[in-house]
């Protein structure tokens, strides 16, 4: 498991500290990312959300997987934290109104912390544009997590990888071999840019 995951994170271009996990569903996959971000962005690993003064954010397309929101009901979040960007004629979110939107929470004393991007949504397939949403996330201090479940496999087309530019830039990156890899088993990967995240977060002494 562990040189898969670091193989497939070096795939991705994740860098030298990579690596990840392999969960039973993209679902779940993206459940413990927003979990990791959480931790890191909002500092609630030993603390908690009740200490918390502002409400928190998360920032995704209007075409994403529904297991964004019911992460962040189980999280402890609400899915009131979920906001919903409006995408293009291309199913792409757009990235005027995501900023537009990350300054009015943060104007209204709320706290923008995660941007989930969507590589390969369920119904037409778009990929939103990840070099774009990356120099969001840097500008505004957020994480990056990239929902590839559906979309991950063309990292291994010379042809069509190029449409993932940008997935490099993520913190996560949510990746299902079930779908284009025909592994005969329902299984995801999990892939972190920092792979100790993996055990500062879940692991307790």
């Amino acid at each position: 498991e562990k040189k898969v995951t670091e193989n497939l994170a070096k795939k991705f271009n994740l860098g030298p500290n990579s690596g990840g996990i392999m969960l039973s569903g993209g679902s779940l996959s993206n459940i413990q990312a927003l979990a990791i971000a959480r931790n890191r962005k909002l500092d609630t690993f030993e603390k908690g959300l009740n200490d918390l003064k502002r409400k928190p954010y998360i920032f995704t397309s209007e075409q994403s997987h529904t297991s964004i929101q019911k992460a962040a009901m189980i999280l402890g979040l609400g899915t009131n934290s979920v906001v919903s960007i409006e995408t293009n004629k291309f199913g792409k979110m757009k990235i005027d109104k995501l900023e537009k939107s990350i300054n009015e929470k943060i104007n209204s004393n709320g706290f923008p912390f995660c941007i989930v991007a969507t590589a390969g949504t369920t119904i037409t397939g778009s990929i939103d544009e990840l070099n774009e949403i990356s120099r969001i996330s840097n500008k505004y201090k957020l994480w990056m997590h990239t929902d590839a479940v559906y979309g991950g496999a063309l990292i291994f087309s010379d042809k069509y990888k190029s449409k993932l530019n940008g997935i490099e830039k993520s913190d996560s990156v949510s990746f299902n071999p079930q779908k284009w890899l025909y592994i005969t088993k329902t299984c995801s990967l999990l892939l972190l840019r920092n792979k100790k995240y993996l055990y500062s977060d879940f692991f307790t002494p």
